[in-house]
C-alpha cells in the first residue's frame, strides 16, 4: 500500500530540487576582484619615469624627458607657434597575461606652479579641449617631433574644455587598456583637439616635486 504523503510535503519536495539544479548568476564578489595602482616607473630600464614632453616649432625638434609637466598647449613664442604634447606609459607588469580589465582610471593633477603656457594657470585659452589616445607603436627619451609615433583611434578620449584654471581629472580609460593588455602597452599620448595659439592644459609629470601629484592609473580585474 502506497504510504499518503502530505501536499505540503510533496511541495517541499519540489522546491528542494529546482533549487538544487539552479545556477548562480550573482555577480563574482567585489572583495574576490585585484585593484592595482600603476606607475611610469620602470625600475629595470634606462628609461624611467617613461614619459616625454614635447614643445616643438621649426626650430626646436627634440622632446623633454626630465620636465616636470606632462602638458598639451599651443602658444605663440617669439617668431614661432610653439605646440606642445605628452607621451606617458604604464608599469601594466602585475596585469596578468589574457586579463581582460573591469575598469581602468587614470588620474592626473593640474600644475598649480606651471613652467609653460603662461606661467601662472595650468588652463588657459577658449578651446582647451583635450584628446587621450592609446600610442601604437614604440618610443623613447630619443623620440622626436619629426617622428612620432602613430596613434590608435579605438577608445579615444575626449575631454570637455574647461574655465577652470585648475582642474584635475580621473578618466575612465578601460577601453584604451584593454586594448594596450591585448595589442601592446605602448602608452598614452595628449594633445589639445584644436591648437589654438594661447592653449594650454598642463598636468604634473612622475618629476614634480609633490609625489602625491604624480600621475597614476587604478586598474581592477
Amino acid at each position: 500500500m502506497r504510504p499518503n504523503i502530505p501536499q505540503f510535503l510533496l511541495s517541499l519536495i519540489f522546491l528542494s530540487a529546482v533549487t538544487s539544479c539552479h545556477r548562480d548568476n550573482s555577480p563574482t564578489p567585489a572583495s574576490h576582484y585585484t585593484t592595482d595602482t600603476l606607475t611610469t616607473s620602470f625600475p629595470n630600464s634606462g628609461f624611467t619615469p617613461y614619459e616625454l614632453m614635447f614643445l616643438s616649432n621649426p626650430a626646436t625638434n627634440s622632446g623633454d624627458s626630465t620636465t616636470p609637466d606632462l602638458l598639451a598647449e599651443a602658444y605663440n613664442l617669439g617668431a614661432y607657434t610653439t605646440y606642445g604634447n605628452s607621451y606617458f606609459r604604464f608599469n601594466l607588469t602585475p596585469i596578468p597575461a589574457g586579463t581582460t580589465l573591469r575598469s581602468a582610471t587614470l588620474y592626473l593633477f593640474s600644475d598649480t606652479l606651471p613652467q609653460y603656457g603662461d606661467g601662472v594657470h595650468a588652463n588657459t585659452g577658449l578651446s582647451d579641449d583635450l584628446v587621450i589616445q592609446r600610442v601604437a607603436g614604440s618610443w623613447d627619451q630619443h623620440t622626436l617631433y619629426s617622428n612620432q609615433p602613430p596613434l590608435d583611434t579605438a577608445g579615444k578620449i575626449h575631454v570637455p574644455a574647461t574655465t577652470q584654471h585648475f582642474l584635475n581629472l580621473q578618466i575612465d580609460v578601460t577601453t584604451i587598456v584593454n586594448n594596450m593588455t591585448a595589442e601592446g602597452n605602448y602608452g598614452f599620448e595628449m594633445h589639445l583637439l584644436i591648437g589654438q595659439p594661447g592653449t594650454s592644459r598642463i598636468f604634473c609629470s612622475s618629476r614634480y616635486f609633490d609625489a602625491r601629484r604624480h600621475p597614476f592609473l587604478v586598474v581592477t580585474y
